[in-house]
């Protein structure tokens, strides 16, 4: 790392431009179809049609009907492989788990069941999910931290690493490819894991499709979308609304999302995708994390809390009209060149992101009290080139060499939560401030960030074997010009108001895979990966033991982790297949929570290990009778001292972090398992169980963990066809025995308001219809 004042480097686009126009730019390989269901039956064995397809060849079943083929991923290995063939954790979940008998709404619907991947619903659509894959990503208070995002090949992560799921559109997904391990890294910067979502294509005969369903809390959704394809272009266009009045008081949340997608092939074996993704939320409240007694005896209350020596809030989320607004809007194009087996691959996206968020006041209204406001322009191309050699007659060379180029601008301000004529004495909403407000401007910054990335992966497989080895250079750069420097800082602050930080990396990675005989494969994987801090886990800087200061912290690391996997994989018979993984990780200089005050949150750097074992099985134990199970068992800790602030109250002071304490939000132990029955075609029930140990809530451990809980949910499915139409019905059940539990943590809060508490039991009624003209 080194601190610059030299500009940015000249962006790659031009260059990527014009090879967009001569050439054009491609998708990633759609799935074949695969079997239905949780537990949909494993492959046998190889399919003769997969190697005949191309990288970006379509799905031969869009709908991934019972009977289809096996399913093929392209994650990791970036050519068309199948699961068992991939020297990695790499998972597939398929459309009909998608979307049947479910919202829709966030991504953790359809995670819990893959091991080493927690997704956490906060329910509080303000911050965003939580989502983490073996500990990576648990620390982020919004958005998805240490996991690369792509959909339909288009990176949904920005240029420093932090990413939005907010352009991942499950009503129309086709399917959703998870990577874990060491064969992550090669996805460059903050790749502790990768989830690409791929939607369908618009193929066959025009067709119409609209849902609607409604639950508990005055929660609803409507989808319409048209597909199909006319003169030899694909299209579907589609656009949902969501709306609940929450579980908690001040829970209410308003989505928007769109999404068109057109697909051509311009020459003889090219095929060329737009794609476009829109995402509104309007005044989406945040409820707050709650303190130890509140979640104890008030679970799903308002965060009452004392403010200064008189004022007392009974809401304070209310007081301070806690809440969000999001404007997203991107749009990318992708071609894929067939050159007899190689491919030519290239993207192109742009798009723009406005946030402003309200937060709450800490100690003290007048200066601490805040609105984030910033408006970021983003971009990027990405380009590769794959060669398959046959080297003999069970010898084949496939080498992929590519460079990724993503970059965004931030126009970012902050101001004062509150107006006031008052210029002496305590401030207190309602009476003499009014609270909820843009007040006086704070900040005001114009933030940049590069990423810049040259990559070669090589894969030989020869006889029983494949090998693969991958090597990427990486270079991250952050430029900050604050033209307020002096804004509303503390004499505690420190660090220059602007300038620029530069992170370079290259990360090797390889791996071996040999097949012991025609059901079971084994693996071994190792990398040394890296990971910068983020824009957001720079933008504050740690002021006081319950503090944070508006200014940029200059002084946090990039982290370099090495990563050790290996792992066995088996069809145990023909209806049952079985995963398990192994894995060692050590990480220095990993970005931690200092102190997140309000959810203005403050990184330090500190090494932390992680040793875990997962265990994954699908089986299809009769022809209407199908269940999956996953297990993980992770320890999660920091193997060195360090020092610390942690949420205990105002007064907190600095602690050390003793060797061997936890990783606050990771739970040690988790367990997944579904069981579906078909009593008769065209009607499926199941039930899904989820158990999660306790996960701390700050480094320490001291601080109670939030306690481990077990869930059960139970769904219903309908399906009928009748002369072109289709119908679906679905009913389901969450929290079925009404556990109270917090479904995720807020880490490190400096007044303990740690824990967000999960709904209670709540329904879900939907029904669809489409209709083939």
């Amino acid at each position: 790392m080194s601190a610059q004042k030299n500009s940015l480097p000249t962006p790659l686009r031009p260059l990527t431009l014009a090879l967009l126009l001569s050439v054009g730019t491609g998708t990633w390989a759609q799935n074949l179809a695969a079997p239905s269901g949780a537990g949909a039956s494993p492959p046998s064995a190889p399919e003769d049609s997969a190697s005949a397809q191309s990288p970006t060849s379509p799905p031969s079943n869009p709908e991934n009907g019972p009977n289809g083929l096996r399913p093929i991923v392209v994650t990791g290995t970036r050519v068309p492989h199948d699961p068992m063939d991939v020297a990695a954790s790499v998972s597939v979940i398929e459309r009909n788990q998608i979307v049947d008998g479910q919202p829709r709404v966030d991504l953790t619907e359809d995670l819990n069941g893959i091991a080493g991947l927690q997704g956490l619903n906060r329910h509080n659509y303000a911050q965003d999910l939580q989502i983490s894959s073996r500990g990576f990503g648990a620390r982020s208070p919004f958005g998805t931290r240490s996991i690369k995002l792509y959909t339909d090949g288009i990176p949904a992560t920005m240029a420093d690493g932090q990413g939005q799921t907010s352009t991942f559109n499950l009503d129309q997904a086709s399917r959703i490819e998870v990577l874990q391990g060491p064969m992550s890294a090669i996805y460059g910067n903050s790749a502790g894991g990768v989830i690409q979502l791929f939607t369908r294509d618009g193929s066959g005969p025009p067709t119409a499709d609209a849902s609607v369903e409604a639950g508990s809390f005055n929660t609803w959704k409507t989808d319409y979308d048209v597909l199909g394809s006319q003169s030899g272009v694909g299209y579907l266009v589609d656009s949902s609304h969501f709306h609940t009045d929450g579980y908690r008081p001040d829970s209410k949340a308003n989505r928007d999302q769109q999404m068109a997608k057109f697909s051509l092939n311009p020459t003889d074996n090219g095929k060329l995708t737009f794609v476009f993704n829109a995402d509104q939320q309007h005044d989406t409240q945040d409820p707050m994390g709650l303190s130890q007694s509140a979640f104890s005896s008030d679970p799903y209350g308002p965060v009452a809390a004392k403010q200064g020596p008189n004022t007392f809030y009974p809401d304070l989320a209310a007081a301070y009209g806690t809440r969000k607004d999001i404007i997203h809007s991107q749009g990318g194009m992708t071609y894929d060149q067939a050159f007899g087996a190689d491919h030519l691959q290239m993207t192109l996206y742009t798009g723009n992101r406005h946030v402003t968020q309200f937060q709450s006041a800490t100690a003290s209204l007048a200066s601490n009290a805040g609105v984030i406001d910033y408006a970021r322009n983003f971009y990027g191309e990405n380009v590769r080139w794959i060669a398959v050699r046959e080297l003999g007659e069970k010898s084949t060379l496939t080498v992929t060499t590519g460079l990724d180029n993503d970059e965004f601008q931030d126009n970012r301000r902050g101001f004062t939560n509150f107006t006031t004529s008052v210029t002496s004495g305590a401030l207190t909403c309602g009476v003499n401030a009014t609270c909820g407000v843009f007040g006086n401007q704070k900040r005001q910054e114009t933030d940049t960030a590069q990423s810049t990335d040259p990559y070669v992966q090589a894969e030989w497989a020869i006889d029983n074997w494949l090998l693969t080895g991958g090597l990427r250079y990486s270079r991250v750069s952050f430029n900050v010009n604050n033209s307020m420097s002096n804004g509303l800082t503390t004499a505690a602050a420190t660090g220059p108001a602007s300038g620029n930080l530069v992170f370079t990396h290259t990360t090797p990675m390889l791996s071996a895979l040999y097949k012991i005989n025609a059901r079971t494969n084994y693996y071994i994987s190792a990398s040394q990966g890296f990971e910068t801090p983020t824009m957001d886990e720079m933008f504050y800087s740690r002021s006081g033991p319950a503090s944070v200061a508006d200014r940029f912290n200059f002084n946090l690391k990039a982290s370099t982790i090495q990563y050790y996997e290996t792992g066995l994989k088996s069809m145990v018979n023909d209806n049952t297949n079985a995963t398990f993984a192994l894995y060692h990780i050590l990480a220095s200089n990993e970005a931690v929570v200092d102190v997140n005050v309000n959810g203005a949150a403050a990184y330090k750097n500190a090494d932390t290990q992680r040793d875990g074992v997962e265990w994954n099985l699908d089986s299809q134990f009769t022809p209407t009778l199908k269940g999956m199970m996953s297990l993980t068992v992770m320890h999660a800790f920091y193997p060195n001292a360090s020092t610390n602030t942690i949420g205990v109250g105002i007064s907190s002071t600095n602690h050390i972090i003793p060797a061997g304490s936890q990783i606050p939000g990771v739970a040690e132990k988790t367990a997944y398992a579904e069981l579906a029955w078909q009593p008769l075609s065209g009607a499926e029930t199941a039930a899904e169980f989820t158990a999660r140990d306790h996960m701390y809530v700050e480094d320490t451990n001291t601080q109670m963990a939030a306690p481990g809980y077990a869930t059960f949910n139970w769904r219903f499915m309908l399906h009928q066809e009748n002369d072109g139409w289709k119908f679906k019905e679905f009913a389901r059940v969450d929290n079925l025995f009404n556990r109270v539990y917090a479904g995720s943590v807020i880490i490190g809060d400096a007044f303990g308001r740690y824990y967000e508490t999960a709904p209670g039991r709540n329904t879900m009624l939907g029904a669809s219809a489409s209709y083939a003209f």
